[in-house]
């Protein structure tokens, strides 16, 4: 039962994008409760809420980001952490991780394969130093899979107990 409630809460955060996104290719790519790219973090936290949020500033060779993170229980009670990037004050990044104890990485990939269509190995340089946020390191795990709709990039990887999912705005500063 938790995987289930754990893979609808997947869906949730992508079926909105998704369907807005097929319905006006011109709409912005909407992530979860009519969160954009771009946002600001006082934007992101008036949808999201103040509760257990931390902020944290991440250095990497390429950008500082600030990060808002909620490592709270999310859609029925399912554990999931969502890590929200910004540079210059505007959202670029979102990265939510799950653990494998609560969803299928085979279910997440079907999902995301109806949603987004079929993935393609992801090879790090496309991704500029956007890489940065789906990997502090810039080195993705092995065997990671990309999405790509219109200029948002969707990057699904296995990371030990987690299966992660990062969605890129590729319009961004952050893709240069």
């Amino acid at each position: 039962m938790k995987k289930l409630i754990t893979l609808l809460t997947v869906i949730c955060l992508l079926t909105a994008a998704v369907a807005a996104f097929a319905e006006n290719p011109d709409a912005p790519f909407t992530l979860r409760d009519g969160i954009t790219f771009g946002m600001t973090p006082d934007e992101v936290i008036a949808v999201e809420g103040n509760r257990g949020c931390e902020w944290e500033t991440e250095r990497t060779r390429a950008f500082t980001f600030t990060t808002l993170e909620y490592e709270h229980a999310m859609d029925h009670g399912t554990p999931c952490e969502l890590r929200f990037f910004f540079l210059d004050n505007a959202l670029v990044a979102v990265k939510g991780s799950l653990e494998t104890r609560d969803a299928s990485y085979e279910k997440v990939l079907a999902d995301l394969t109806g949603f987004l269509g079929e993935p393609a190995p992801l090879d790090p340089a496309e991704l500029g130093n956007a890489v940065y946020a789906v990997d502090d390191d810039g080195r993705p795990e092995y065997g990671a899979l990309v999405f790509t709709s219109g200029t948002v990039k969707a990057v699904l990887e296995r990371d030990g107990d987690d299966i992660e999912v990062t969605f890129l705005d590729m319009a961004s500063a952050l893709a240069r």
